[in-house]
């Protein structure tokens, strides 16, 4: 932490002086009074008191003496062997943080945050802000955490801090629906983080794909494959092996909206292979549950070896900071395996799971949801559930503007009530289907991918 002379000559005047005119009013003095006991004039205590002037540290010591404070505090806010400790909570709070732990996270940022409300500590209260952030993503409060990413990187700094605030508060937007905004936080920083010198950062690149992945949500698949490519030709240009992983990863995910799941397939696994020799441990279970909806789409895919990829994703997001949307698609992505496997009570159970951690913003998740609720009933000859569950499926799909996908849903629908007799309704859902343009033969609709 700078020295006092230092703070002195950077700290806000306005903000040092309210707080010596509260220390003044706490023990009980007039300014002549204080003035006269700290070897000033009640003018130039009434400067400083009103921001137009800056005390000598000589007159800080003696107005912090007769008020029964100290200079630090005057200084900045708080006692000065208090902000280690500060950070230290900071810092224990952040380790470790998961679903389980995230209220006390956000108990422990707001405390600070509030403790910080008349300090003059920047960095601590942006440190507290990204705490907060964090784990009201982790609590699917999505809205909350943009307003407070907003607010953390709204002044551009030379650190890849605040491009990884940026990655976030694009990342929120996307799974808010708000796929234009997610896509200029990214565009509109692009030049300044040229500008300060952090463009071949792995942090940069990351941005960027996280970029790409919001084209390819408002389906323009050939823009979004585009920027993939180019951040990962940028990553072997600078030799940034974990930013070349997060774009094979998205360009995985291009391939596979563009029809081709076995090419997403192998960049997957590419790139996780990148991640797990790299110790990339924070991004591991979503790549996993991407290469296990990937491997739903194959014509016979390994389910026992998806469900053991499962079971490790399990043990990464206990272990790693994730969010309730990461453990919700975890449940349901399990509850597709089993159901392909005929255990239909786990499947269930699972799926259940699912529902409950998700957040009320995510309504492609919960699309799929209703997507795998109309397959369970299905599978017990409920045609009339089956049909409900998947029209509220096709209904938020074509709310949100992802038609292609509830165009499949609309074949699988009509082949399943081929399956069970309902020749009428399955083909008005043929009908339904055939409205949309680029059909393809039915799948296992995927899972919405994360960057």
């Amino acid at each position: 932490m700078p020295e006092q002379t230092e703070l002195l000559r950077l700290i806000d005047p306005a903000a040092l002086g309210r707080r010596i005119r509260a220390a003044r009013a706490t023990a009980g003095l007039d300014l002549p009074e204080l003035a006269g006991l700290a070897g000033t004039t009640p003018t130039h205590l009434a400067d400083l008191e009103a921001g137009r002037a800056r005390p000598t540290l000589l007159v800080l010591s003696a107005l912090a003496e007769h008020t029964w404070t100290s200079a630090d505090v005057l200084l900045l806010g708080v006692p000065a062997d208090l902000v280690p400790e500060l950070y230290r909570r900071i810092d224990d709070a952040s380790l470790g943080l998961s679903g389980a732990s995230a209220e006390a996270a956000l108990e422990t940022a707001d405390r600070i945050i509030d403790l910080l409300s008349t300090a003059s500590l920047p960095y601590l209260d942006l440190a507290a802000r990204r705490l907060r952030a964090t784990a009201l993503e982790i609590l699917g409060d999505l809205a909350g955490a943009v307003d407070e990413l907003r607010r953390v990187s709204a002044v551009p700094v030379a650190e890849v801090g605040w491009i990884k605030d940026l990655i976030a508060l694009s990342r929120c937007h996307r799974e808010l629906g708000e796929l234009d905004d997610a896509i200029a936080v990214g565009e509109d920083a692009t030049t300044t983080i040229r500008w300060l010198g952090l463009a071949e950062t792995t942090e940069a690149i990351q941005l960027a794909v996280t970029v790409a992945m919001a084209y390819l949500f408002r389906g323009d698949v050939r823009h979004g494959a585009r920027l993939c490519r180019r951040a990962a030709d940028q990553a072997d240009q600078y030799g940034l092996p974990v930013a070349k992983a997060s774009a094979m990863w998205n360009a995985s995910c291009a391939l596979d909206a563009g029809g081709d799941p076995a090419g997403g397939l192998d960049l997957a696994l590419e790139a996780l292979a990148i991640y797990e020799r790299q110790g990339e441990t924070r991004l591991l279970a979503r790549l996993r549950i991407d290469v296990v909806t990937l491997q739903l789409k194959l014509p016979s895919p390994d389910l026992d070896g998806a469900l053991a990829m499962l079971d490790r994703a399990r043990v990464e997001l206990d272990a790693a900071p994730s969010t309730s949307l990461d453990a919700a698609r975890h449940r349901l992505c399990a509850a597709r395996v089993r159901h392909r496997l005929g255990d239909e009570e786990t499947a269930a159970d699972l799926l259940d799971e699912s529902v409950a951690l998700t957040p009320d913003e995510a309504l492609d998740l919960r699309a799929w949801q209703s997507a795998l609720r109309g397959r369970l009933a299905a599978d017990r000859g409920d045609a009339h559930r089956a049909r409900e569950h998947f029209l509220s499926a096709v209904h938020t799909l074509v709310g949100n503007g992802s038609d292609k996908d509830a165009a499949q849903l609309w074949f699988e629908l009509g082949d399943t009530l081929t399956t069970l007799g309902e020749d009428e309704l399955a083909l008005q859902a043929f009908r339904s289907a055939g409205a949309s343009q680029g059909l393809r033969a039915p799948v296992l609709t995927p899972l919405p991918r994360m960057s």
